[in-house]
This record gives structure tokens, C-alpha cells and sequence, in this order.
């Protein structure tokens, strides 16, 4: 069962943030800050902003060390990786997947590495009957 921290969704700009955190397992929000502020023109002020609000959704924890606050995350990158996935995956028909994950696939720079991780996974999966779950006039797969 998801906890609730899981089922948080967490903005772009708190995205951005989570992932110097997750690079760097603890930090503050002025090594966050000095990280991002030239490529997203952002204040240190924001940068706390969205701190306070990952502390409140319960992405990120935080502990006192003499002035400062170290921030660290309580939710693992994979984690949210997968939760996004299927936040995305939900939105579409499930008779559209296939073609959206070729799509995707096709548009996307891979390794040689992630190629052969792809046909592995490819190779072990194991078709399954696909029902759509849109309401009627949502998707034009004609349930």
C-alpha cells in the first residue's frame, strides 16, 4: 500500500530541488541554491520555499546542526521515478501505452546498455489482454 508521502505529487520546481537532494543524500539549501540558481535563475528565497513545502509533503526530512538545516530524502529516486511513470501511464488509454512507450523509446537518446536492458525486458514480457478503462468518448479505441 502507498503511504501518503507516495502519493504527494511534487511540482517541477520541487522536482529540481529533489534531485540535488537525491545527488547529494544531504544538503543544505544553500549548496541546493548554489546548484541551481545560474541555470534557473532562481533566489535562495525560493529555493527555502520549496524545501518547506518537500518537508511538508514528506519528501524530504529535515535535521538542525548548529545554525543551519541539512535536508535529506525520505523518499528514493527510483521510487518517484516509478511513481511518475505510473502517473503518466494512468493518464493515457491503456490501449494507447504500447504505441506512447515506442513513441518515447524512438524520440529518446539511448546507451548501448539501456538498448540491451530494453530487449531483455522485451524478451521476458509476456503479452497481456488490454481493457480500456477510458469513459465513453474519452479515447477512440471503441470499448
Amino acid at each position: 500500500m502507498a503511504t501518503q508521502k507516495e502519493n504527494q505529487v511534487i511540482s517541477e520546481s520541487e522536482w529540481q530541488v529533489m534531485r540535488v537532494i537525491w545527488t547529494k543524500r544531504e544538503t543544505t539549501a544553500k549548496e541546493i541554491y548554489e546548484a541551481i540558481h545560474e541555470p534557473l535563475d532562481w533566489k535562495l528565497a525560493t529555493v527555502k520555499t520549496l524545501l518547506g513545502r518537500l518537508v511538508t509533503k514528506e519528501w524530504i526530512e529535515t535535521t538542525k546542526e548548529g545554525k543551519r538545516f541539512i535536508y535529506s530524502p525520505l523518499i528514493s529516486q527510483e521510487s518517484a521515478m516509478e511513481r511518475l511513470t505510473e502517473d503518466f501511464l494512468a493518464r493515457i488509454c491503456a490501449k494507447n501505452v504500447g504505441q506512447t512507450l515506442a513513441n518515447m523509446i524512438q524520440n529518446t537518446p539511448l546507451s548501448q546498455t539501456d538498448l540491451a536492458l530494453l530487449k531483455t525486458v522485451l524478451a521476458n514480457k509476456q503479452a497481456t489482454e488490454i481493457t480500456c478503462s477510458c469513459l465513453p468518448g474519452q479515447c477512440n479505441c471503441h470499448h
